[in-house]
């Protein structure tokens, strides 16, 4: 029963669809038909954000932390800020539910696969989300991911963060960063066990690779559209 809510808790904390709240939330606005009505304050803040953006409407379409950065980083006295502080509560959700919250569920079952089994879900739920009417078309759950694994791996993130950090500076393009990432930390995980001595194939290890291995495909997945404008030279990129 235990593990049964924690799989309700880790989708639900990554279905919450944060770009879009935040989207909605710092272009919250009254329209002036709304000014002339005699509104309550809950009323207000009602009209406020049934205005305010829809991230999905915008860039790429997507209400991911990439999109909510690259659309509002072009809009004068917005920036950035937006895109980095949906990133950050993504991952930071998945970090916290991974973490703390998958442990105190184990009930009998193997910690590291009750961590695994929470962040497969948080990833499930930020990708098909039951918040939107859209066919539970969600975010592409990089940054959710990337907090499942700081909780899981966090020296391997690490070197994937880094790596994802160069192909982004050199090449512009965060897609191929993370479609790269993944894989890079797979090779970053095999590294870390190989410096410590640790086995590949213990009840621990082996789920946290398959776990990597599966993102991977799925990274691949939530990205085929990206990999078709990358491979046609169309893919968007923050140089140009």
């Amino acid at each position: 029963m235990k593990l049964v809510l924690l799989i309700i808790i880790s989708y639900f904390s990554g279905a919450i669809p944060i770009g879009f709240l935040i989207g909605k939330i710092i272009t919250a606005r009254l329209k002036h038909k709304d000014k002339l009505k005699n509104r309550g304050y809950f009323a207000s803040l009602r009209a406020k954000f049934k205005n305010g953006w829809d991230i999905r409407k915008f860039g790429s379409g997507n209400p991911g932390g990439t999109n909510v950065l690259r659309v509002f980083k072009r809009v004068p006295k917005i920036g950035p800020a937006p895109g980095v502080i949906t990133i950050l509560i993504q991952a930071l959700m998945s970090f916290s539910v991974v973490l703390f919250l998958a442990p105190y569920f184990a009930n009998g079952i193997n910690t590291s696969l009750c961590q695994v089994i929470a962040g497969l879900f948080c990833v499930l739920g930020n990708s098909f989300t039951v918040f939107f009417p859209s066919n539970f078309k969600g975010g592409k759950a990089v940054a959710t991911a990337t907090g499942v694994f700081a909780a899981l791996m966090p020296l391997p993130v690490v070197f994937a963060f880094l790596i994802w950090l160069a192909i982004v500076k050199l090449k512009g393009i965060v897609s191929l960063g993370s479609i790269v990432s993944p894989f890079a930390l797979l090779v970053g995980y095999f590294i870390y066990l190989w410096i410590f001595g640790l086995p590949v194939f213990s009840v621990d290890n082996s789920s946290k690779t398959i776990f990597i291995i599966i993102l991977a495909g799925f990274i691949l997945y939530t990205h085929r559209k990206n990999i078709k404008a990358l491979l046609q030279g169309k893919e968007n990129s923050f140089k140009k």
